[in-house]
C-alpha cells in the first residue's frame, strides 16, 4: 500500500487546442502529526493505572454479557490505563495542550510499547462506536473518547482507493470527568482569563539597588580634645593633659 500525499486530477476542459495541465491537489499535511509525535516522544507519559482499572470494570460488565460465540478481545486494565494516560498527559500540559491527538493506532502502539491490534481493541472499547462481530452489533463502547478516523487516497493492489490513515482522539465530557479534568469549555475560559490578567497586570516596579551604609570609624585620640595619642596634625599629649586639668579645676 502506498499513501499519496498529493494527487493529480484533470483540469477543466481546454479552451484552446493546447491541453490544460492537471491540477495538483494536496490531500493532507503531516505537520501536526509530526509535531505531536515529537512532543509525545519527549514526554514522560502518565501511567493512569487507576483510570484504566475503572474503565476496565465498566467494559468488563458489557464484555461478559456478550454471547459465547463472539470472540471480542478485552484488553487488560493496564492497556486501558496507558491509552488514557497518553490522553491525560496531553491534556495536562502547561503550555500548548494536546487536546486533539492526530496520530494513528500504530503510532500509539509504538509510543506505549504494545501491538497495533491491542491498541485497536482498547480504542474500540473506549470509543462510543458499536462493538460488532461478523456484522452484528453486540454492544457499544464506553464513550470516554471520540475517535474520528481520517481517510486518505492510497494505492492498494494497484488501484487508488480511500483508506484509513490517522485517528483524531478527543476526550469526551465523560472521559474528562473520569480522568479528573475540567470540562473543555471551562478550561478554555480559564486560560482566556489567565491570559487577560497577564495583559492587564501592571509591569513590576524597577528595582533600585541600595548602596550599603558604611559606618564611620571612630579613632580614639585623633583630635586634641579626644584625650590621648598624637593626632594627625602633630599635636602632643600636653594638649590633652591641659584640657583635663581645666576640667578638674572647674569641679
Amino acid at each position: 500500500m502506498f499513501l499519496a500525499s498529493a494527487i493529480a486530477i484533470p483540469g477543466p476542459g481546454p479552451t484552446s487546442t493546447a491541453k490544460t495541465p492537471p491540477r495538483i491537489v494536496r490531500l493532507w499535511h503531516d505537520t501536526t502529526r509530526v509535531e505531536q509525535l515529537a512532543r509525545l516522544r519527549a514526554l514522560e507519559l502518565q501511567p493512569g493505572d487507576d483510570f484504566g482499572q475503572r474503565a476496565w470494570d465498566l467494559a468488563y460488565e458489557a464484555w461478559r454479557q456478550l454471547p459465547e460465540t463472539a470472540r471480542i478481545d478485552l484488553p487488560s486494565p493496564r492497556v486501558f490505563g496507558r491509552v488514557l494516560g497518553l490522553l491525560r498527559t496531553g491534556a495536562t500540559l502547561k503550555t500548548g495542550k494536546l487536546l486533539r491527538l492526530e496520530i494513528s493506532a500504530e503510532e500509539i502502539a509504538e509510543l506505549l510499547g504494545y501491538s497495533k491490534s491491542t491498541v485497536e481493541a482498547a480504542l474500540r472499547w473506549l470509543d462510543s462506536g458499536p462493538i460488532e462481530h461478523q456484522g452484528a452489533q453486540l454492544s457499544r463502547g464506553l464513550g470516554l473518547i471520540h475517535r474520528g478516523r481520517r481517510t486518505a487516497w492510497a494505492y492498494l493492489e494497484g488501484q487508488l482507493r480511500r483508506v484509513y490513515r490517522t485517528s483524531q482522539l478527543v476526550l469526551t465530557m465523560v472521559g474528562r470527568a473520569l480522568l479528573g479534568l475540567l470540562p473543555s469549555d471551562a478550561e478554555h475560559r480559564r486560560e482566556q482569563r489567565r491570559a487577560r490578567y497577564a495583559r492587564q497586570a501592571p509591569p513590576p516596579p524597577a528595582t533600585v539597588q541600595s548602596v550599603p551604609h558604611r559606618e564611620q570609624e571612630h579613632i580614639q585620640g585623633a583630635t586634641a580634645d579626644a584625650g590621648g595619642g598624637e593626632n594627625l596634625d602633630g599635636v602632643t599629649d600636653a594638649v590633652g593633659r591641659s584640657w583635663l586639668s581645666k576640667i578638674i579645676r572647674s569641679l
